[in-house]
């Protein structure tokens, strides 16, 4: 713009006067803000590169600048091109002036031109949200303790914003400890937060706990050993170390003069007789247990009473 006044040719010669004009050069800022107006300068999270387009959007050359501010020509186009990192993109833009610069959003790219003001461009980056499921690999969930996971067919499922905490469920397993959380053989940590940037499944790993047990049995009746594979073990001093979810085999013989052998193990054992009568496979060892043998005196016929053998 300009203005003229007070000119008076010579001898009131006619006077053409020439405009002569110089290209506008206007700041430009631009922002990063999350879709809560809080601004973003982690560039992990968020990176961006300004160049001069040419003719047919052909880049000339990156503009230089001071972090975000940038001094922009009217008369040109500009592309800025923004790189969101794993977990991230792009959700719309704001302009101030909105009167200003004509901005046009191709995906990752805005193109902006007409710039005749200074002019801030805020752009909005979002989260992504993922679904995450809770495989409790044969826990129980605390339908007390969900912490906002929801339950079907056993496993927990929730929807969480990346970056954001899990807040994971309360889980537990008779017989067995809790190891963690784990995708795949990675332990998530205390307080973990989603930095998977896609739907994924977190699994529950457990170490099976080792109970002490006593085998409780008359050595004057029986004879107990533990049976490993193709090898038999005497029960020292009536203890036996057994693990949750490893069964325990017994070959248990009734001396002479003895028979009808009873296995009674404590209410959460379970005890099984094989076809052969002498071995029992003993499982559901989830606490200290006490495994009782006995065997009854085999009956004789004597003067015609009938007499149990006693020693």
């Amino acid at each position: 713009s300009g203005n003229v006044s007070n000119l008076t040719g010579i001898n009131n010669a006619t006077l053409n006067l020439i405009a002569q004009w110089t290209k506008g050069d206007y700041p430009l800022t631009v922002n990063f803000e999350d879709e809560n107006s809080n601004p973003i300068t982690d560039k992990n999270i968020v990176n961006f590169s300004i160049v001069l387009l040419g003719e047919n959007d052909i880049s000339i050359g990156a503009i230089s600048g001071t972090d975000n501010q940038f001094t922009l020509n009217k008369d040109n186009s500009y592309k800025i091109t923004v790189i969101t990192g794993a977990g991230y993109r792009l959700d719309g833009f704001t302009i101030i002036p909105e009167d200003g610069a004509i901005v046009n959003q191709n995906e990752n790219n805005f193109i902006i031109a007409n710039i005749a003001k200074a002019t801030t461009i805020t752009i909005i980056i979002k989260a992504n949200s993922y679904e995450v499921t809770a495989n409790p690999n044969s826990g129980t969930f605390d339908d007390a303790n969900l912490n906002g996971w929801s339950l079907s067919n056993g496993v927990a499922t929730k929807t969480i914003v990346y970056a954001n905490e899990y807040n994971l469920p309360t889980i537990t397993r008779l017989g067995y400890s809790f190891l963690g959380w784990f995708i795949g053989e990675a332990k998530l940590g205390e307080n973990p937060v989603v930095l998977t940037a896609s739907d994924h499944t977190i699994e529950a790993k457990w170490q099976a706990n080792t109970y002490e047990g006593t085998i409780d049995y008359d050595n004057d009746k029986i004879i107990v050993k533990r049976v490993d594979g193709q090898n038999e073990y005497d029960i020292t001093d009536g203890k036996i170390i057994a693990t949750t979810g490893e069964p325990i085999v017994l070959r248990v013989t009734a001396k002479e003069h003895y028979e009808n052998v009873q296995v009674i193990a404590t209410d959460t054992i379970v005890v099984q007789n094989s076809e052969d009568t002498t071995t029992y496979t003993i499982t559901g060892f989830t606490e200290a247990f006490t495994i009782t043998i006995n065997a009854d005196a085999k009956k004789y016929i004597a003067d015609n009473n009938i007499q149990l053998y006693t020693i």
